[in-house]
């Protein structure tokens, strides 16, 4: 179920990261339901931060930076805190 939402987010992020990047400059968003709901200086903040308000596995932390083949790879985990 989530693997789906998953991939869509990150195919969304994919597809708009020039202007992603325009707008949220280097940090990592958060990506949810193909929307930026959040910006964050580190990953664990990020998701330490969407889990309290999200289900883990339902949203998608991303890089930006000016590489953007540095940003867009892509790496499945479980999370556990």
């Amino acid at each position: 179920m989530y693997h789906n939402k998953t991939m869509e987010n990150y195919e969304w992020f994919v597809k708009n990261y020039n202007n992603i990047f325009k707008e949220y400059g280097e940090c990592f968003v958060c990506v949810y339901n193909k929307q930026i709901v959040g910006k964050f200086k580190t990953y664990k903040d990020g998701v330490l931060k969407m889990s309290k308000k999200y289900e883990l596995g339902s949203f998608l932390i991303q890089r930006c930076c000016r590489d953007k083949f540095s940003a867009t790879n892509a790496f499945v985990s479980s999370v556990n805190f």
